[in-house]
């Protein structure tokens, strides 16, 4: 396995391939766990007492009991229990004059609750604390390739497994977190992987996002930010995977994780594979500016689960000349921020609710595991954690170079 670390003039696959096999040896040092500031989550209050909101709807003709709320970082999800025979609709028309009533940012049904006999009912929270990536860490120990959601309404830490995702569509309006969420994805693998577990391929046509990650290890490629340069890279990568795939079945295995348990039971002396990750940030600019994006991302998407490579695509644009239906059927993990219409919305999960979302880091989440949409609070990660990381893993990249 090799590391591209330019793709400008290489018209040979082989051209400036860095040979792992001569550098296996190296002893990564990982960040100390006290680069990361932040708490954990221990709890929210809730916005209202249970009492008084079931006082005020019972005001309006619903007479319900209200059991103990569930608190999260942007809203509060109460259990609603009707006790007479009003209908939901009964409860959807009142709401909005119940949130006047007591004076809410935001108040809104969500309908039946699986499993209970009762209807939730999210308030939302005037202002929303700041979630460190400390608050995630824990969660995350034992992924693969790290993604931290959130804190979920009912206060509890949300992640997935990008390996088992295996790719992610992360959608929302300009100023709503979506490139701090990405810029998250790739901290948390900077804190918790070394490049033998997971590197990245970064493309950022706004040259706005990703160059401060230049000079990392955890780099496959330079950081790219032209778009006819993108468009080779991704077929550099359709390669690459080709590539990997050979590899594997020559040992008789279908997929990375049974040609790495192959190679650990010691019948090789290869060197494992590592996760690789492509981020495409604003796909919407770099699709509209070149069409023959989508078919090596169509095809990176339906095949390269197996050998280890995986996607992730940024738009803030989720139209469907952007999001097309190869592309959805083949990322089934989504994440959207606030979206300017229930028709975006729509578009990224399949359902609207993202066009209500609140302030930055504001989300809803769907994919494998996850069947409804979800909400959640992302953590923000600033300028200075980012700095910290790349300070820490920048001297390392110099230990590939001395062997190549």
């Amino acid at each position: 396995m090799g590391i591209l670390k330019s793709i400008q003039g290489m018209f040979d696959w082989a051209a400036g391939v860095r040979n792992f096999n001569d550098v296996r040896f190296i002893d990564w040092k990982m960040p100390p766990a006290k680069l990361l500031s932040g708490d954990s989550v221990s709890g929210f209050d809730a916005v209202l007492h249970p009492l008084a909101l079931e006082m005020e709807l019972e005001k309006f003709g619903f007479p319900c009991r209200v059991g103990e709320p569930q608190a999260g970082p942007s809203s509060t999800l109460y259990e609603v229990k009707p006790t007479g025979i009003t209908s939901i609709k009964v409860l959807d028309k009142i709401l909005p004059d119940v949130g006047l009533r007591l004076g809410l940012f935001g108040i809104q049904s969500k309908g039946a609750l699986p499993g209970k006999q009762a209807i939730g009912v999210e308030i939302e929270r005037g202002s929303t604390p700041t979630i460190q990536l400390a608050a995630m860490a824990s969660s995350m120990e034992d992924h693969a390739i790290p993604v931290p959601i959130g804190i979920q309404p009912n206060g509890k830490a949300l992640s997935i497994d990008l390996a088992k995702a295996p790719h992610l569509l992360v959608a929302g309006s300009t100023g709503t977190g979506k490139s701090v969420f990405i810029n998250s994805l790739i901290s948390s693998s900077l804190l918790l992987r070394d490049p033998d577990q997971v590197q990245f391929v970064l493309i950022d046509p706004k040259m706005v996002e990703f160059n401060r990650y230049a000079g990392i290890p955890h780099l496959l490629m330079n950081v790219i930010t032209e778009v006819d340069s993108a468009v080779y890279a991704l077929s550099v990568m359709e390669r690459f995977m080709d590539d990997r795939f050979e590899e594997i079945s020559k040992v008789g295995c279908s997929n990375i994780d049974e040609y790495n348990s192959y190679l650990s039971r010691g019948n090789s002396s290869e060197p494992f594979l590592n996760r690789v990750v492509i981020i495409i940030d604003e796909f919407a600019d770099l699709i509209m500016q070149n069409k023959n994006v989508e078919q090596p991302v169509v095809r990176i998407a339906q095949k390269a689960r197996a050998a280890g490579v995986h996607l992730v695509i940024g738009t803030q644009r989720p139209v469907v000349k952007v999001v097309t239906g190869l592309i959805k059927a083949n990322v089934p993990a989504r994440v959207s921020f606030r979206v300017p219409s229930s028709i975006d919305s729509r578009v990224v999960l399949d359902e609207k609710g993202a066009e209500h979302l609140g302030g930055p880091g504001d989300l809803l989440v769907k994919g494998p595991g996850i069947f409804k949409a979800t909400r959640a609070q992302a953590p923000y990660v600033g300028n200075d954690l980012v700095e910290r990381l790349v300070a820490h893993w920048r001297p390392q990249d110099a230990l590939l170079n001395r062997y190549n």
